[in-house]
């Protein structure tokens, strides 16, 4: 069992408090809640750091998966808006854990899914594993639908023409500014439709006195059709990531997390929590050093 891992049982509270943090020894890093919906302007599912351990960037800020079948749209996702959740993706949500990767285990409708995520290490990528189940009552669709900010993580976004999208097999490059957001997911199709969401809101920020929402664009959404169980594998980098093995990757997070094999849950979550904030950094005549985020 992990350091942290709860039953769920598909309930908004208290899970929308609580936050989960994966790092990878650079100053980049993902969080949100634990059911997945952001309630700060500095979560995301890749926040890179591109000076490391600074410059860092809110580039991927969320997916909305979403299983169709017969008709009906299941959507597993949650955000908030001014004055409402949508959608209510925590309503089937059954398990969520974190150590070396986080997980969340989803089922409706006789279709169980895991979805485990993990930021590579040294590297501002992350992938998200998918693992689905039809079940017994025939074929379904899986789509994903990723949402890009592509800006500074202390700042906000609003609806912005600069935003460029290149299509490409299994995935998109999208580009604002200079920094450009590679996507791909082998074995799934992507259909390109550009679009932005509005107003999406951070309830922390509102909290805090400060700017509490902003605008998403999405370039379209991966989907494929599924019939058995299957896993599938997207990839989000501020690199290319046409060469990316999970296991080789999964092996070198577990190798440099500290704790992850300590013999109780309250001594991983010690180092765990420790690890997090400290990163690789350069001393004055250019050697490799550490420091300690603040």
């Amino acid at each position: 069992m992990g350091a942290y891992s709860f039953e769920t049982y598909g309930e908004l509270q208290p899970w929308v408090g609580r936050e989960w943090l994966q790092t990878n020894g650079t100053g980049a890093f993902s969080s949100s809640t634990v059911i997945g919906c952001n309630t700060r302007r500095y979560h995301g599912l890749l926040v890179g750091a591109t000076l490391p351990p600074v410059g860092r960037i809110v580039a991927l800020s969320r997916i909305n998966e979403s299983i169709h079948r017969d008709g009906q749209t299941i959507e597993l996702g949650i955000s908030q808006f001014r004055d409402s959740l949508i959608p209510r993706g925590e309503r089937f949500l059954r398990n969520f854990s974190h150590e070396i990767t986080t997980t969340w285990q989803y089922e409706a409708d006789g279709i169980e899914l895991t979805k485990e995520l993990m930021l590579c290490w040294d590297r501002n990528v992350c992938g998200i594993r998918y693992t689905i189940d039809p079940g017994t009552t025939g074929e379904c669709e899986l789509r994903l639908q990723p949402f890009i900010a592509l800006r500074d993580f202390h700042a906000l976004l609003r609806n912005d023409p600069s935003i460029d999208v290149r299509a490409q097999p299994s995935g998109c490059i999208a580009r604002r500014y200079g920094n450009e957001l590679f996507m791909r997911c082998e074995g799934m199709n992507f259909i390109e439709h550009r679009d932005w969401w509005y107003n999406f809101t951070y309830p922390i920020e509102t909290e805090r006195g400060q700017d509490d929402s902003e605008d998403l664009f999405t370039p379209g959404h991966f989907m494929v059709n599924v019939s058995s169980p299957t896993s599938f594998t997207f990839w989000a980098g501020l690199e290319p990531v046409d060469k990316i093995d999970w296991e080789s990757q999964q092996a070198r997070r577990a190798q440099n997390i500290q704790g992850h094999d300590a013999p109780t849950p309250t001594q991983r979550r010690l180092f765990r929590a420790a690890g997090d904030f400290v990163v690789a950094r350069r001393t004055e005549d250019g050697l490799g050093g550490t420091t300690i985020l603040a």
